[in-house]
């Protein structure tokens, strides 16, 4: 999806003058960079911070809490000491994920001007990028005496990432000939999003009663953020209007946090947690540009 702010513009006046070879036959040019482009990438999304999970401190009044990072039902004797001294059989969530890569496809446009190896201009660009998913599971069963044991099952899935993303930079590099060398950096804004779910199913005896409960945990969120993008990358001239490139760009919009509420089966209080991550990372492409 190219942003579509420039448009072309006639080359070959006396400004350029300098850009032909000193001493070359008549009619001989040199490889220019001057004037508009347009063009089409693709490549990796990596480097992302993944997300923090926070379940906070137990809440004794509630009748689902989190001890250990394990969410636990209370049961309707109320046996949370016994349930609390059982919890190093129990899995405990995890406390954070890992981002994994994902790919990213995207358009750009600039203008690009040259002052005889220095070549200076804008670009803007714009990239659909995908988010990243983890997950985790867990099963367990534990057992205190005849009067109180149970077993559970517990999911918790945390996605999210930067969805789209816009950059407008200046850029500025040298030239070879064939190649061009550039650094750039500018102004970064994109649609973040980030949710979190998770259940928790358990069976258990508390004080001779046998009891089952669900629990189900929801949270998400979604804005557009703003920020900030720095890179560098490389041009080579395949022919003289058409280039190869490939660049990596940082870009950082902040942070996006989320509270996931739960509901229970059998109407009792639920603990909340919350899940934060930075919408920060690095991109990866490769693409071509072709000079108007």
């Amino acid at each position: 999806m190219a942003i579509g702010i420039f448009r072309a513009t006639a080359l070959g006046s006396a400004a350029f003058g300098s850009l032909w070879t000193v001493g070359s036959p008549a009619g001989a040019q040199t490889l220019e960079w001057a004037g508009f482009y347009i063009g089409v990438t693709a490549g990796a999304l990596g480097g992302q911070d993944g997300a923090v999970l926070d379940y906070g401190t137990p809440q004794p009044g509630s009748g689902v809490l989190f001890l250990g990072n394990a969410p636990q039902t209370a049961g309707t004797g109320g046996a949370l000491d016994e349930l609390a001294s059982a919890i190093g059989a129990l899995n405990p969530w995890p406390t954070g994920f890992d981002s994994s890569p994902a790919l990213g496809f995207g358009a750009h446009a600039g203008y690009n001007h040259q002052v005889g190896s220095i070549v200076f201009g804008i670009e803007a660009d714009a990239s659909m990028l995908g988010g990243s998913s983890s997950s985790f599971h867990a099963e367990d069963s534990f057992f205190i005496d005849p009067d109180n044991n149970g077993s559970r099952i517990s999911d918790l899935t945390v996605s999210g990432g930067v969805e789209s993303l816009f950059t407008l930079r200046p850029r500025v590099g040298f030239t070879t000939g064939r190649s061009l060398f550039y650094a750039t950096g500018g102004l970064a804004f994109g649609k973040a999003s980030l949710s979190t779910t998770a259940s928790l199913s358990e069976a258990y005896v508390d004080a001779g009663k046998s009891t089952s409960a669900t629990t189900s945990w929801e949270g998400s969120a979604s804005d557009w953020r703003s920020g900030f993008t720095i890179g560098a990358g490389a041009e080579i001239k395949t022919t003289d209007r058409l280039t190869l490139r490939a660049e990596a760009l940082y870009y950082d919009l902040g942070s996006l946090g989320v509270t996931a509420l739960g509901t229970n089966s059998n109407s009792l209080d639920v603990q909340s947690y919350r899940a934060e991550m930075d919408m920060s990372g690095v991109v990866a492409r490769i693409g071509f540009s072709y000079r108007l």
